[in-house]
C-alpha cells in the first residue's frame, strides 16, 4: 500500500508524467483514500468548509482539490475518528465494573493498538502527511467546523510524529526478533519492506 502511495504522490513534485498516467494516478488516489462513496460534498456542508482553494496545481492535478484536512483524507478520516473514539472509550472506562460496559470495552479493545492504530498509521501514512501539510498552509479557526478540521489535522500531525519515533525505537529494541516467523506474522507489516540487517535501515519509516 505504501509503495502505491509513493508512486501516486510523485505527481506532487515537478516530475514529467504523460497525461494518461496523470489521470490514472489521480483516479488511484481515490482508492487509496477508500472513497467508495464520495462524502466530501456532505463534509463541506456539515462543517461549512466552503471557502477553499488547492495548495497548488500539482496538488489539484493529483486529486487534492482542497486545503482542508477532512476533505483531502477522503473516507479515511472516518476511520481515524472511529479509532480515536475506541481509544477514548477504552481509556475512559478502564476502571468501570458494570458488566455491559466491560464487555463493550473488551470488544473494542481487541487488536486496538496493533490491529487498528498502528496498521491505520502504516497504511495511510503518506496521505495523512500530505493532507496535514495542505491544511497547515491555511490553518484557520474562524468557524466551528473549520476549527474542528484544524484540530483534527493538528492531532493527526502529532500522531504522525509519535508513530515515526515509536516505529524506529520499537524496531530497534526488537531487532533480534525481526527474523522470527512468529514475530513477523504478528508485526511484519511494520517492517516487511525494510532491510533489517542493519539497525540504521530501521530509520527508513521516519524518512
Amino acid at each position: 500500500m505504501k509503495k502505491s502511495q509513493i508512486m501516486v504522490h510523485l505527481l506532487i513534485i515537478n516530475v514529467t508524467i504523460p497525461g494518461v498516467a496523470q489521470v490514472f494516478f489521480s483516479g488511484l488516489l481515490g482508492f487509496l483514500q477508500f472513497n467508495i462513496i464520495d462524502l466530501s460534498p456532505y463534509v463541506r456542508k456539515v462543517f461549512n468548509l466552503h471557502v477553499d482553494y488547492p495548495v497548488n496545481d500539482n496538488f489539484f492535478n493529483l486529486g487534492y482539490s482542497s486545503s482542508y484536512f477532512m476533505v483531502n483524507m477522503g473516507n479515511l478520516y472516518i476511520l481515524m475518528v472511529y479509532i480515536g473514539f475506541k481509544l477514548f472509550f477504552t481509556w475512559a472506562t478502564r476502571k468501570a465494573k458494570h458488566e455491559i460496559v466491560v464487555k463493550v470495552r473488551d470488544w473494542l479493545a481487541i487488536d486496538l493498538y496493533w490491529g487498528n492504530v498502528l496498521s491505520f498509521m502504516e497504511e495511510s501514512y503518506i496521505i495523512m502527511c500530505v493532507s496535514c501539510v495542505a491544511n497547515f498552509t491555511r490553518l484557520r479557526f474562524n468557524q466551528a467546523g473549520v476549527a474542528i478540521n484544524s484540530i483534527l489535522a493538528t492531532l493527526a500531525m502529532a500522531a504522525l510524529v509519535v508513530y515515526t519515533i515509536f516505529s524506529y525505537f520499537w524496531l530497534r529494541r526488537n531487532h533480534g526478533l525481526l527474523k522470527l516467523k512468529s514475530f513477523k506474522e504478528k508485526y511484519g507489516y511494520l517492517y516487511e519492506s525494510l532491510n533489517i540487517k542493519d539497525t540504521y535501515n530501521l530509520m527508513e519509516p521516519m524518512v
